[in-house]
């Protein structure tokens, strides 16, 4: 991996990541300064907000491949949480989609392990959510899917980058 000194984002997806965000009009962070740091490390950044890209909509439904949307969400098998549901067993992510779409709750993302999956214990397993949440992490032989939806903006980034290090040029991200 490159080392983190030496790498800086260029934007931010702003309702993402800034859950105050929608409270401001667009064009009025033009100009704002945006402050990170890296939990339990003396390192961080400061950027200038250059301009702000709309959302666009997205009228269908995304699907990704090798992508679990519910990983670490769901405490075992089988199991569901206040936010996660499970649906139950298909042999096909299509079967997983259909039940999906047919239940009476209004399911925004959802999460199939193809009979493939690695793990025998997830094989075959569907699980929904209503929360609108879509950070799927790479797996192979899981599926994922987010309804239509309208994407975040996001935040160019004009001025900034490096504000400090933890004194080591040679430290590695962890």
């Amino acid at each position: 991996l490159p080392e983190m000194h030496a790498r800086s984002p260029s934007s931010i997806i702003g309702s993402k990541n800034l859950p105050n965000y929608p409270k401001y009009a667009a064009g009025s962070v033009v100009g704002a300064e945006i402050h990170t740091w890296r939990s339990g490390h003396w390192f961080s950044w400061m950027f200038e907000v250059g301009a702000v890209n709309p959302g666009a909509r997205v009228d269908t439904w995304t699907i990704a491949d090798n992508a679990n949307n519910v990983a670490g969400l769901v405490p075992a098998p089988k199991a569901s949480t206040d936010t996660v549901t499970y649906l139950g067993e298909f042999d096909s992510m299509d079967g997983c989609w259909k039940a999906v779409n047919d239940s009476a709750t209004a399911f925004v993302v959802f999460t199939w392990h193809s009979t493939q999956f690695a793990d025998e214990a997830w094989r075959g397993q569907c699980y929904a959510s209503a929360v609108e949440f879509w950070n799927p992490m790479d797996q192979d032989e899981a599926f994922s899917g987010y309804a239509p939806h309208t994407n975040s903006d996001e935040f160019v980034f004009s001025k900034g980058g490096h504000q400090g290090g933890e004194g080591s040029e040679t430290a590695w991200e962890w």
